[in-house]
């Protein structure tokens, strides 16, 4: 599915503030933070990559709706 113009837009604005907590391995974090120091979403690629990483408990792929806080 397309992002929205709405959603390319808040993209290069939104950052993620500490992964600290993130119950995710090292691995999968590192593609989050790379997407996150790029300023862009995750790929098809990445996603692929995390889920492969956490395994079939990740559900990641079924996520439908992420929230941004932009600053």
């Amino acid at each position: 599915m397309p992002l929205s113009e709405r959603a390319q837009q808040l993209i290069p604005k939104a950052r993620i503030i500490s992964f600290a907590d993130w119950p995710y391995q090292q691995a999968a974090i590192a593609i989050w933070q790379q997407a996150d120091d790029q300023t862009r979403y995750l790929s098809d690629r990445d996603l692929d990559t995390i889920s492969t990483i956490r395994g079939n408990d990740f559900g990641f792929r079924s996520l439908k709706k992420i929230q941004f806080r932009v600053f």
